[in-house]
């Protein structure tokens, strides 16, 4: 990639199945809807600081990608952007991401104890992580900015114990699938309520040893 570019156009390595690895310049802020879907067989991907925003499907059906660290700064991961990654085990984001958008790791191969959200998230959307089958066990931290867990954001995902840091958080219909985690939080808080209506045990946040 030329260090002058600043985004991936739209469908520009779309079905590209040679490429293996991807090395991102620092002036790359946004990578566009469905750039490298499709890439089955890359394994690797480098992202630098400068991006923004990933759009959506811009990784999706790229099987063979196994770890990813988001940048800091990157804002947004949109749509679809790694759903059906059966094969991405480990994933880390960074302080500045706010938005997860629909579906974004919908049916990745995603692992117990990989799943750890920055401070500044604020919104998870409908069935982000949904069919990830393989986060079973371990602690789910909600932080303190997290506005909004849409409808099935979790669902078929089965974890220990999930918390909730902001008491106001809106909980979408099934947003945390048939779990048998407990759900920690503030008493009639929104988690309290989500808790009661689909029957899980609920703890005070108070006696969350990390709270």
């Amino acid at each position: 990639f030329s260090k002058k570019m600043t985004q991936i156009s739209e469908n520009a390595f779309e079905h590209c199945i040679s490429l293996n690895e991807l090395v991102f310049p620092s002036g790359i802020k946004k990578i566009k809807d469905h750039a490298f879907t499709a890439c089955e067989g890359l394994h690797k991907i480098h992202f630098t600081e400068g991006l923004q925003e990933i759009g959506s499907s811009a990784f999706s059906c790229c099987t063979n990608i196994e770890d990813i660290i988001f940048p800091a700064g990157l804002k947004k991961i949109g749509k679809e952007a790694f759903s059906q990654c059966y094969n991405l085990k480990n994933i880390a984001f960074s302080e500045g991401l706010e938005i997860i958008e629909k579906e974004a790791f919908y049916n990745a191969g995603l692992v117990t104890g990989t799943l750890k959200f920055p401070s500044t998230l604020k919104e998870i959307h409908e069935s982000a992580f949904e069919g990830c089958v393989h986060l079973i066990g371990g602690d789910l931290i909600l932080p303190e900015n997290v506005e909004k867990v849409s409808n099935n954001a979790f669902d078929l995902c089965d974890f220990s114990n999930i918390v909730f840091k902001n008491q106001y958080t809106f909980i979408g219909e099934k947003a945390l699938g048939h779990t048998t985690a407990v759900i920690w939080g503030y008493w009639n808080s929104t988690a309290y309520d989500y808790a009661k209506k689909y029957g899980h045990k609920f703890c005070d946040i108070r006696d969350w040893p990390d709270c």
